[in-house]
């Protein structure tokens, strides 16, 4: 028996030294992190509004936080990385033509600060064409008869290609009076004003 063990004790020993030498010599594989972005729910494409998701992963360690840019072409002075800890946010895209090609990136940072070398990127194509506004049927003067009050019915019809036509707001101005605007009150359908 005291063979055996006589045996086995400096094989286990030498196990040991082994395995801590190993260790200690060695440095733990290093990874980067990785960075995925999501949209979730609808886009208002008439008031260039999105609400963003992202999240980073790192297979070494864990993330401290991200950075995160809009690439817009109407916009550049808006290009700079911006740190963040959150996990969203609710973009308005600058878009005073009407339409722009916005590119938003977001990139993780790990414990170790090393930054995930591909960005995640979402592409939108915001545009908002104005709508189009058509009279129904010709003017209704009315009664002849009232000469103290002169009134005039109009309808109108309106498409909105691209947004939502419950939320456009009528003004209405006679002999090129823009400078008096008028905001009628409508109780007909979102298609129709008077």
């Amino acid at each position: 028996m005291r063979r055996v063990a006589g045996i086995w004790i400096p094989v286990a020993l030498a196990a040991a030294l082994f395995a801590g030498c190993a260790l200690k010599g060695v440095t733990q594989p290093t990874s980067v992190p990785h960075t995925i972005v999501f949209v979730q729910g609808p886009i208002d494409t008439v008031n260039h509004v999105v609400h963003l998701f992202w999240f980073g992963s790192d297979a070494s360690g864990y993330i401290a936080g991200y950075e995160l840019r809009l690439l817009n072409p109407l916009a550049p002075s808006d290009s700079l990385w911006r740190f963040t800890t959150s996990t969203d946010t609710l973009l308005t895209v600058y878009t005073p033509t009407g339409g722009t090609s916005a590119v938003f990136e977001v990139r993780a940072i790990n414990d170790r600060g090393v930054r995930d070398p591909n960005p995640a990127v979402e592409r939108f194509e915001f545009r908002n064409r104005p709508p189009i506004v058509r009279f129904v049927g010709k003017p209704n003067p009315g009664d002849h008869s009232d000469t103290t009050f002169a009134s005039v019915t109009v309808d109108w019809s309106v498409l909105d290609l691209d947004g939502d036509a419950t939320k456009v707001i009528y003004m209405v101005w006679l002999d090129g009076q823009a400078v008096s605007v008028l905001v009628p009150k409508t109780t007909r359908s979102p298609s129709a004003g008077s």
